[in-house]
């Protein structure tokens, strides 16, 4: 009799314990897909790509198929999380991400911005575009002319689908001159949105705003105290080699028939630094005809970004 009772309470106890690990898994429901490739971001800035191998309910370990490398994270630590296409995985298990992405030639993406850390892109080594991004998603914009800063904005971008994002800029432009013109402080202002589709190695960009400019500026007579400019754009980059990428880009102003159009190359020559070379060309009306004149004679570009921590 002892030893029945003493086998029905092992019994008991193995049923307990089997069915307390019953529970445990049941409650578990794994987050991420094994075999797809995340980009995961953690609560102390640090950012990871790679496949995930393995999940369990506080950690998750993801690899690098380009290094073979495994990253065990936990998962109270990650902030933000995406499952990168098939496409864009396959980019970047062969390139790499793009880490200059955001920019063209004088133009911008709408990709998310990297938070606390600042961007500096310099044009013919005259203008200059600093951007300090707040967060992801928003952007302290200054504009210099000859290290003077002569405009202030805000930018934004936002993720609206896998591989698709809008962003917008508004400006203000300040005379640097006003001291000694005595004219209106005011030179100008400009706004305008934009969408990018791709990922960060092959993409386009549309874009279309308002540029308002002091009638001051002109020769002409304006009633207005403002002149303005409506304007559309469009960019495309193709990430072709790790250190290099072609960019096109194309501007049209309705109002005065001018288009413009450039093409350069990027070098980028590593994490921080990018050097762009290339050309911009412009037309007086749609109907001119592509000839060597003053008109469509090429404008050398030369530029360079920089990624400041």
């Amino acid at each position: 009799m002892k030893k029945i009772i003493f086998i029905f309470l092992i019994l008991v106890s193995l049923q307990n314990v089997f069915s307390q690990n019953n529970d445990d898994t049941t409650r578990f429901i794994p987050k991420y897909r094994p075999g797809i490739n995340y980009t995961f971001k953690t609560n102390v800035g640090t950012v990871h790509q790679g496949y995930v191998v393995d999940e369990t309910i506080n950690y998750i370990t993801v690899e690098s198929r380009k290094t073979g490398e495994k990253i065990e994270l936990k998962k109270n630590e990650i902030v933000s999380s995406r499952s990168l296409s098939t496409r864009e995985g396959y980019e970047n298990d062969i390139l790499g991400n793009n880490p200059h992405a955001r920019n063209y030639l004088l133009t911008n993406s709408a990709f998310l911005f990297e938070e606390g850390k600042g961007t500096s892109t310099s044009h013919w080594f005259l203008f200059e575009n600093i951007d300090y991004a707040l967060t992801d998603n928003w952007a302290i914009c200054v504009n210099s002319l000859a290290f003077y800063p002569f405009s202030i904005g805000v930018k934004c971008a936002f993720k609206i689908a896998e591989v698709d994002y809008v962003g917008a800029n508004v400006f203000g432009i300040a005379n640097v001159l006003s001291g000694n013109t005595g004219g209106s402080l005011l030179w100008g202002y400009g706004a305008f949105g934009k969408y990018t589709h791709g990922s960060s190695n092959r993409n386009f960009t549309f874009s279309g705003g308002i540029l308002g400019l002091n009638s001051d500026i002109f020769s002409t007579v304006s009633t207005s105290p403002f002149v303005n400019l409506l304007f559309t754009s469009a960019s495309y980059c193709n990430r072709f080699t790790k250190k290099g990428a072609l960019n096109l880009e194309g501007w049209y102003f309705p109002q005065t028939l001018t288009l413009m159009g450039g093409i350069g190359f990027k070098l980028l020559a590593d994490e921080r630094n990018c050097w762009s070379f290339g050309c911009y060309t412009f037309f007086d009306n749609s109907n001119n005809n592509v000839r060597l004149n003053l008109k469509t004679v090429p404008i050398p570009y030369l530029g360079i970004s920089r990624k400041f921590n």
